[in-house]
């Protein structure tokens, strides 16, 4: 029997030949009901011709694989990532056998059932095959994120043996609230009468055991101050009925950060150095649903289906989270960049056919197009004249001079440079924003270090000042392509400054 595993970073869903819908409303086996950007039937993954295939259904904002919209039945391949309407993203592992054992542990758990649940589920006459209620979920420790956007709910799902069919959802705080003072906490149950006690546990430990409705504790972040290091960790609820049995639940925790004290951020030693700068906290209204959304944005500018990455990494996601503070705070970005627009495009695009975008993301990454010298860096792209002259970059100008004026000579030498970066890694855009600051010797030999599979980037680079480059690349990339979302009203998309006609 042909079978397929959706994964959502360390979470996993099997699927077999049976089709497996993807929707806002319940009748689909996996449904979102509180994200708006999922239509209400909006995907579909089967079985046919003796492969997996997903489909649009005609959905709103559309569905893509590996940053590719698609259109009508698409094959899946193993390692592929499905994003239904540029919110939820899944990756698509391909078994190529059911396991040997499969069937005799589905026959095990069978016979474990008691008669009367049998009975009882005979005579409902439904399927077993209920819908999944998905919502973000995680805690810090084997953590497990579902980035679903505007899902406002988590669903804990009780029923099995006991009778007692209750249901329970945490209805206040939300997904991904930074919890910075006293918080109440709100519980909503369904079918309550049969629930005894619903305890609330943080990260595993319970905090709180609420009897009587309405089920509302209080948490103070400062009962927990080691937890305020910038990592997300699990609240969730468990059911208890009179007899003292917990009501099986479904394992969806929700995210929360803790934020009592600074938490000081070490300064990377880079080989072309950034100068540090102030860690600055997003807008509340940015969510790490959104960071993963914009990530997963630019990604897609590069790679189309030739690389796929997990970008679904909670630590990776917090990081240029926070980062992009730094960049909301240099407002007036767009007005900076347009002084040097043709320059930027007739270097990267015209002359060395890169992608329109690169060379305005990278500047805004390293220098928020601010040219001035910082420390041995100059000019938007903040390299190094020693370093540029050691690798024979500075012959490409009549006159070197990272820090003129029109930053034409800077432009030619750093698309140059990026130019052999995205070659030595095959066009692999988070693997040369990594190298940024090796010489192209020194990047071949990395890539020849590195695994066949580089999906999971975040755990392969273990350099501080390597990961710091490329959390501030999409940090960068979010804000300036994404103004509004961070109140900048007087910055546009730096989009607007891409020449009209690419590669």
């Amino acid at each position: 029997m042909a079978r397929a595993i959706l994964k959502f970073d360390d979470r996993e869903m099997a699927i077999g030949e049976d089709a497996t819908s993807f929707g806002r409303t319940a009748e689909n086996t996996v449904a979102f009901p509180d994200n708006t950007n999922i239509s209400r039937r909006h995907a579909e993954i089967e079985f046919k011709d003796g492969r997996f295939v997903v489909t649009d259904l005609g959905s709103s904002n559309g569905t893509t694989i590996n940053g590719q919209p698609i259109s009508g039945e698409t094959e899946l391949n193993d390692g592929d990532f499905i994003t239904l309407g540029n919110s939820v993203i899944v990756e698509f592992v391909l078994e190529d056998e059911t396991p040997d054992d499969a069937e005799d542990d589905a026959a095990g758990a069978a016979q474990s059932e008691s008669v009367a649940e049998a009975k009882t589920a005979e005579s409902a006459g439904k399927s077993s095959r209920m819908p999944v209620i998905l919502g973000l979920t995680g805690a810090a420790c084997g953590l497990a994120i579902v980035f679903a956007a505007a899902a406002s709910y988590v669903y804990f799902s009780g029923g099995g043996s006991t009778g007692c069919d209750a249901t329970a959802r945490i209805v206040s705080p939300l997904n991904g609230d930074v919890i910075s003072e006293t918080t109440e906490i709100r519980v909503e149950v369904k079918n309550s009468a049969c629930v005894s006690v619903v305890r609330v546990m943080l990260e595993g430990q319970e905090i709180a055991q609420l009897r009587s409705e309405p089920y509302t504790a209080q948490i103070d972040p400062k009962e927990h101050p080691d937890w305020a290091n910038g990592r997300l960790y699990g609240l969730s609820v468990v059911l208890e009925d009179a007899a003292g049995n917990k009501l099986p639940q479904s394992s969806r925790d929700i995210a929360l950060q803790f934020e009592t004290k600074k938490v000081a951020t070490p300064t990377p030693t880079a080989t072309a150095e950034i100068s540090p700068t102030p860690t600055i906290g997003p807008g509340p209204q940015v969510t790490l649903i959104d960071i993963q959304t914009m990530t997963a944005r630019t990604v897609g500018k590069f790679t189309g289906a030739s690389f796929k990455y997990n970008l679904s990494n909670p630590e990776f996601l917090k990081e240029v989270q926070k980062k992009t503070g730094e960049y909301s705070a240099a407002g007036g970005y767009f007005e900076r960049a347009a002084v040097y627009r043709d320059t930027i495009n007739n270097a990267f695009v015209r002359d060395k056919n890169l992608d329109p975008s690169l060379g305005f993301l990278l500047a805004m990454s390293r220098s928020k197009f601010n040219p001035e010298k910082q420390g041995a860096n100059e000019g938007l792209w903040q390299m190094s004249g020693d370093f540029a002259t050691a690798n024979a970059y500075n012959v490409v100008c009549p006159a070197f001079n990272l820090s003129e004026t029109t930053q034409e000579c800077a432009a030619k030498v750093a698309s140059f440079y990026l130019g052999d970066l995205m070659t030595a890694f095959d066009g692999d855009i988070v693997y040369a924003v990594a190298a940024f600051g090796k010489t192209p010797q020194e990047a071949n030999e990395w890539k020849a270090s590195l695994p066949a599979d580089r999906a999971d980037f975040w755990k392969i680079i273990t350099d501080q000042a390597q990961r710091e480059q490329v959390v501030r690349f999409f940090a960068a990339a979010a804000v300036a392509e994404n103004p509004p979302k961070f109140k900048l009203k007087k910055d546009r998309s730096i989009s607007e400054l891409y020449p009209t006609v690419g590669k």
